[in-house]
């Protein structure tokens, strides 16, 4: 028998319905037809055990004697409600000669799969192991994959970066949790220390937050000034803005002698220039490309009004529950080619729940193939881009809540963009020099909306922030006349809080924050901090442990927040650490010489012992300080 493994319920019903031709009955765990079986797990079906799971001293939170736990022997434990799907699995896995796995296509997929065979015993030496790899869930990229299963030790390398990453964050989160604790928190939840909780990925968000804080606490404005112009030409007016040189700017660009800037309009006043510089340039901007879990999370949360979690609750809810939109988890924005296919029956099937839709679909070109459908950048994530999905039968609207219809026509409206026309504009640049200084003017003039004209709620993608100023017709070498001249004082602003939406996108783009620009290369080919699937629930978790507080829509750190940053070693805070982690973990995934999973093993556990030794040290003084406060006995039980 062979047997195909899936992730999730939904995706296994997809996979047999194809792999069969029709679904067969369902026999409570898994589909089965002739000599072929489709079961699936429930996600993280198995759950890493516990630190007094392995040491039942370490029952006793306080004690530290057992630090640093390295388990030689790991152990798992099934996620309570699911023993029957397990024991199903596990006897379907015995029962067969060959197992595809089917799970996701990425490092959690694979670590998914990897961990039910090893938990079941998988005889790899007697039975074959294979991978289903497929990124989307429409017939005919099912089909392909079904016809290209490959051999399962492809893979083996995503696999040990899937399995090291679990690792590290296990020894990482439970021994420097316990230890720092004693050296700085309380075992009591509800006291001001509270326990201290520590993540690989958790610490160094909490570290952007702090020090993004910090730096709004301690900014000093700083003044500026601006200098801008009209000119006269035959044709109109013309209103510049002064090119400051470089010289006459400070570190952050700005000038701040206004006498200099008062000189150059006294001198320019009246006085005749010429035109250097004078050209229109055509553009259009396609429609922004379809969401991803950050552009979607971004967008609704600003709109809406909501989480980053409850973003993604809703979305994972009208892909599981209501099957209206693609797996909403991903960091893609593109779809596969193949999907293609599909777009006739998704906009019926938009029409069919929202009538008005139909006079939007009328203003589309349905046969425009954009750059959204590229094979190419779907294989660089996995998973392709939120989409729409058709639904065979009349779906009643009315069962959606407000938020979840609110992220649905997002997906929906953005999908349907790609089928819009461009926007369309000029923009035209005009250069003047007088009296040996140069002047700019920018202008941008509308010529056909476009998507923006279409769609209500868009992402403005134009690239431009120019203001809309028609230029007159001017040529090269034309003259012009300093006709008013206006010096203008700013200020210059602190940075603004984290939202969750711009704590999401800071966590993705970690490496702009590096100076080192070696680093700073390595960074920008990691994932940066945590995954699309688990940002939100980092987010969520620095909330409940009150390492963070929501003022409005800010994420604003508090004193404990603050002082776990300020007490723990770089190595957790450095958010450098945790990026550069990913970065070794994708060399473990393509198996390269420089980084195997036993040296990225050993450099970890080397310094989960040197963070270990050093919270020891800490909470033995801090012991003996309290001790020394109480008159108690160096042998006495604190």
């Amino acid at each position: 028998m062979r047997l195909f493994i899936c992730e999730k319920p939904g995706q296994a019903k997809d996979i047999a319905r194809v792999l069969f031709g029709q679904l067969p009955r369902n026999m409570g765990f898994y589909y089965e037809h002739d000599n072929d079986c489709v079961t699936w797990a429930v996600g993280h079906i198995l759950e890493s055990a516990k630190p007094e799971e392995y040491v039942e001293e370490l029952n006793k939170y306080w004690n530290l004697e057992p630090l640093p736990l390295f388990p030689d022997k790991w152990k798992f434990k099934v996620a309570k409600g699911f023993d029957k799907q397990m024991n199903a699995i596990r006897g379907l896995i015995n029962r067969c000669d060959e197992v595809v796995l089917a799970t996701d296509a990425g490092r959690e997929g694979e670590l998914i799969g990897r961990s039910l065979l090893t938990y079941s015993n998988f005889d790899y030496g007697r039975k074959k192991l294979s991978r289903l790899w497929i990124q989307a869930l429409d017939d005919k990229s099912i089909r392909d994959g079904l016809k290209n299963i490959m051999p399962g030790e492809k893979k083996q390398g995503l696999y040990m970066a899937g399995l090291a990453r679990q690792r590290a964050d296990w020894l990482v989160g439970m021994n420097c949790s316990r230890v720092f604790t004693a050296a700085y928190g309380s075992k009591e939840p509800k006291s001001k220390e509270g326990p201290i909780s520590v993540g690989r990925v958790q610490t160094p968000t909490l570290a952007l937050i702090v020090r993004r804080d910090l730096a709004i606490e301690n900014f000093k404005a700083k003044s500026f000034f601006n200098l801008t112009g009209v000119f006269e030409h035959l044709n109109g007016a013309i209103k510049t803005s002064y090119k400051i040189p470089d010289a006459k700017r400070d570190a952050e660009g700005h000038c701040t002698d206004e006498k200099l800037l008062q000189m150059v309009a006294d001198k320019c006043r009246n006085q005749v220039g010429r035109i250097v510089e004078a050209s229109t340039e055509a553009k259009a901007t396609a429609a922004p490309l379809p969401h991803d879990l950050l552009e979607l999370q971004k967008e609704a949360s600003e709109l809406l009004k909501i989480s980053v979690k409850q973003v993604l609750d809703c979305a994972q809810v009208l892909y599981e529950k209501h099957k209206l939109i693609s797996y909403p988890r991903g960091d893609s924005r593109y779809l596969t080619e193949s999907q293609f296919e599909d777009v006739p029956s998704i906009m019926a099937t938009i029409v069919a729940m929202d009538p008005t839709m139909s006079e939007v679909v009328a203003k589309l070109n349905l046969s425009k193939k954009g750059r959204a459908w590229n094979d190419v950048q779907v294989a660089k994530s996995d998973h392709h881009a939120i989409m729409p999905k058709a639904v065979p039968n009349k779906f009643d609207w009315s069962i959606l809540s407000a938020h979840e219809k609110a992220i649905y026509k997002l997906v929906r409206d953005r999908f349907m963009m790609q089928f819009a026309p461009d926007y369309e504009y000029d923009t035209s640049i005009i250069e003047i020099e007088c009296e040996s200084e140069r002047f700019v003017a920018k202008g941008n003039v509308e010529r056909a909306l476009g998507w923006k004209g279409i769609f209500k709620v868009v992402e403005d993608d134009s690239n431009t922030k120019d203001p809309q100023q028609k230029l007159p017709e001017v040529s090269k070498d034309d003259e012009v006349r300093g006709i008013a001249f206006d010096v203008t004082a700013g200020k210059t602003t602190a940075p603004k809080p984290y939202t969750q939406a711009s704590l999401l996108e800071a966590m993705q783009s970690v490496a702009s924050s590096v100076t080192d620009p070696v680093l700073k290369k390595i960074l920008s080919q990691s994932n940066g901090l945590g995954t699309p699937a688990t940002r939100a629930a980092i987010i969520e978790r620095l909330l409940e442990v009150n390492y963070v507080i929501k003022k409005g829509t800010k994420i604003i750190s508090t004193d404990k927040g603050r002082m776990v940053v300020k007490k723990l070693p770089a190595e957790l805070t450095q958010p450098e650490t945790t990026a550069l982690w990913e970065f070794q973990l994708s060399q473990i995934e393509k198996g390269t010489k420089n980084m195997t999973y036993e040296r990225f093993m050993g450099e970890l556990e080397q310094q989960v012992r040197d963070m270990v030794a050093e919270g020891k040290k800490i909470a033995d003084e801090r012991q003996r300080e309290w001790l020394k406060a109480h008159n108690t006995s160096a042998g006495a039980k604190v």
